[in-house]
């Protein structure tokens, strides 16, 4: 299954699940529990503000799929999506990635440009403060806990595992994965990044990548009012497909689970 968050065309919608071959399955609509008003009137370092419904990260488990809006985190059941309630956990306005590994939650807390760590088990929390202006975004675990400082601009966007940076990429970076190879979004040029291969997506917003099999999903909006997914052919390193994402007009995540 694929969920995919973002800013719906007419209506507000939670999130969309498709299957393995992109045809939808599942829409789950408005989640009022999950509106947060307390982020009303508050700003980003730029002066800009945020709707107060804006569905972002997404995480899941082999019960639940979780859902991060702002200082709010959303638990629906894996199997039927029925809404189930909010985690208990401290997040703040502009929330971006959210990943679940065992019984830690960890939160990209974007515009306080750190990391919340949050034990699930005995409620405990733990912050890992980043530079000013990182602008943490994205957030994925395999042997450790990697994240981007996408630093708006400013300077290079860098990359972490743990305390440690791998690597410097391009400017404004959305997404990380890493397996024996090196995966990111250079949203500022539109470009999938792999290792040190570039490959053009389309003009618009950038943001949203996993990998599933030999496929690479992209996500796209094209400033327009159009949102898509592209698909990215591993073997033969080229754009395969484009599917739209009719009911989006912005996509904010994208995650298999």
């Amino acid at each position: 299954m694929i969920a995919i968050t973002g800013r719906g065309k007419s209506d507000k919608i939670t999130f969309l699940i498709y299957d393995d071959n992109f045809e939808l399955q599942f829409i789950q609509p408005y989640t009022p529990e999950l509106n947060d008003p307390s982020i009303e009137g508050i700003t980003d370092s730029r002066g800009k503000g945020r709707p107060t419904f804006r569905p972002f990260g997404i995480t899941s488990d082999e019960d639940n799929i979780y859902i991060a809006n702002h200082t709010k985190t959303g638990i629906y059941d894996i199997n039927d999506y029925s809404f189930k309630g909010l985690l208990p956990i401290m997040s703040f306005f502009n929330t971006h990635q959210i990943l679940k590994k065992d019984n830690i939650m960890y939160v990209a807390n974007t515009n306080q440009n750190s990391i919340g760590i949050h034990n699930l088990d005995d409620g405990s929390s733990f912050f890992k403060f980043l530079p000013a202006k990182s602008h943490c975004n994205s957030l994925f675990y395999s042997d450790d806990l990697y994240y981007v400082l996408h630093n708006r601009k400013l300077k290079p966007s860098e990359f972490y595992k743990g305390d440690t940076k791998i690597a410097e990429c391009g400017k404004c970076c959305h997404n990380i994965i890493v397996d024996k190879d090196f995966y990111t979004i250079d949203t500022s040029k539109h470009e999938l990044v792999i290792n040190d291969e570039r490959y053009f997506i389309h003009k618009g917003f950038n943001r949203g990548l996993q990998k599933t099999g030999n496929k690479l999903l992209v996500g796209n909006d094209d400033k327009n009012g159009t949102a898509s997914v592209f698909i990215f052919n591993l073997d033969t390193r080229t754009f395969e497909n484009r599917i739209n994402i009719g009911l989006l007009d912005k996509i904010t995540d994208i995650k298999c689970i």
